[in-house]
This record gives C-alpha cells, structure tokens and sequence, in this order.
C-alpha cells in the first residue's frame, strides 16, 4: 500500500525520515534486490524524477540502514525501485525474518520530528533531508512503511517504528510550511505507524481485528509476499 501525496508547491525543503525494523518480513526468499553504500546525492538522484533541481543533501543514520531497492514488485510492494530508510540493517529486507530482531539494533540517535509524531524517544533513525526546486507546479511523493513490530507491538506505543515527510516552503493556500508532515493516513492527521494502521493484534499467526485503518495494511505473516 503506498499513499501519495499531490502537493501544489514552489522552493521546498524535503526531510525524509524513518524510524523501522525493515518489516517487509518473508520467509520466502522475495527476489527483492538490495545494495547499500550509495552516496546521498545518488539516493536523492533515484527518487526525485526529471526537472527538479536540488541541493544541500545531508543524512543521518548508518550505511546499512539506506540504500537502494529493486525488483520490490516480486514482493507485492507497491514499489519496483527506490530507497529504503530503516533502523536496522538493510540486507535483512529481502528475509526470511525468523524472529523479532533480525535487523538488528544501533542504539544511535533518534530524530526530534519523529519524537513528536508518537510523543515518545527514538532511537536508530534514518534521515535523509535535501532543498529542491520543481520546474512543475506539483509534486508527488510514494512511500510503504513497514515494520518489524507487527503484529505483536500494535498497542504498545513504546515499542513501534515511524514514518515521517517534512515539508518546508510555500503553502498553496498561503503563507508557508514548516516541517510540516505530509505522510499521514490519508483523510485525516494521524502520522505513519504501527498504532494507526493496522488489523489489531497477533502474537503469531495473521490477525483478525479490530481494524485500524487496515485498508492500508498488507498482512504478510507466515511468508505471503
């Protein structure tokens, strides 16, 4: 499932965040294609398309918690290729994910903005944060969250991975945003995380309700794709 948001917008700023334990869990092998060590001009470069010029990118987080993904199709993603940001180790995407820690954990820093859309500490955050300038008048961002915290954290704030995508510049409607955060269930403001989306709580097999916004949920226990 991947919301998109269609924004009108001049100059911005556009702070991507994640804090997940790479939840895209399988215990089929997904021919989804890793590679990390990319540079942060080189991540910006695969996601922002034609006519948009940027500068001043920047990152937070560790080597192996960002890089590039291919061939997302053969894991029903929603997404062939891209970036992926998360908290532990990247390479652990593609699985099998056997138990709850596969992707490891940094304890390293976390990231204010993310604090703020669940009211608690992160930890591990993956940030990458650049200026850009479409020639357009609109922009369109995709994003799939997932997270390694599904289905047995779904009520536990403390424990839950989340999604952000700050925005700063001009306002449509006026004025101007100020890290503002577009990656929200769609209609309303609730931000991108195991508390808001979800089909209620399982300790192992698929989970059977109550729904929370579950029309954006992909259950993939026991190895669906």
């Amino acid at each position: 499932n991947a919301p998109e948001i269609m924004k009108q917008l001049n100059t911005i700023l556009l702070l991507i965040a994640l804090i997940s334990t790479t939840g895209f869990r399988s215990f089929l092998h997904a021919q989804i294609v890793i590679e990390t060590g990319n540079s942060p001009e080189d991540m910006v470069e695969r996601i922002v398309g034609d006519k948009i010029s940027y500068s001043n990118v920047t990152t937070q987080g560790y080597e192996l918690s960002m890089g590039f993904f291919d061939n997302g199709n053969s894991a029903s993603l929603g997404l062939d290729r891209g970036i992926y940001l998360c908290t532990g180790m990247g390479n652990s995407i593609p699985g099998p994910n056997a138990n709850g820690a596969v992707s490891g954990t940094w304890w390293g820093a976390g990231f204010s903005f993310l604090d703020n859309l669940i009211n608690y500490s992160t930890l591990d955050a993956s940030v990458l944060e650049f200026d850009m300038v479409p020639e357009s008048d609109s922009l369109k961002f995709t994003f799939v969250y997932g997270s390694d915290e599904y289905n047995w954290h779904v009520y536990d704030p403390q424990g839950e991975d989340v999604f952000g995508c700050f925005v700063s510049g001009s306002d449509p409607s006026g004025g101007l945003y100020i890290n503002k955060n577009i990656a929200v269930v769609p209609g309303s403001s609730k931000s991108i995380c195991v508390r808001n989306i979800n089909n209620g709580f399982s300790w192992g097999g698929p989970p059977t309700g109550p729904c929370n916004n579950c029309e954006y949920y992909w259950d993939n226990t026991n190895g669906l794709t």
